[in-house]
């Protein structure tokens, strides 16, 4: 059996209790250009990929498989503005290319993570309300 989960994360808001936001560019909607593959830190400012995972970063200016609304993994419409980021949180036990070679169930095992540097520091003992919208 095969066993993978894609979830496309919008991401609204981190912030403290008085709404304040401490995620730039929450939305992704400041972008460099129109993605055209894999890889969001080729197209999103201030996000990167902190593996070798590759999250991908999907806009309604693609003309090709990073689209919006209809894109490689389906159908999905951004919940707010023109973008969103997808990632395999968990992906196991399937066929997959990689590097030129396509590997057996099994054989990969795959995590994508994205990373974006805090406005400012996080406090010791502060409570925090995280968002998000998948």
């Amino acid at each position: 059996m095969k066993y993978i989960i894609f979830i496309i994360i919008f991401i609204s808001n981190i912030g403290l209790g008085s709404a304040q936001n401490l995620v730039p560019n929450g939305d992704f909607e400041d972008y460099k250009e129109c993605p055209n593959h894999y890889f969001i830190s080729d197209y999103l400012y201030e996000w990167f990929r902190p593996s070798r995972g590759t999250p991908d970063y999907f806009n309604e200016c693609s003309r090709n498989e990073f689209g919006v609304p209809k894109n490689y993994t389906g159908v999905s419409d951004a919940h707010s503005g023109k973008g969103y980021v997808g990632a395999f949180l968990a992906a196991t036990n399937i066929k997959y290319k990689l590097d030129n070679k396509t590997t057996q169930p099994g054989e990969f095992n795959s995590r994508e993570i994205l990373g974006v540097k805090l406005r400012e520091p996080l406090n010791k003992h502060q409570l925090y309300c995280v968002k998000l919208f998948v």
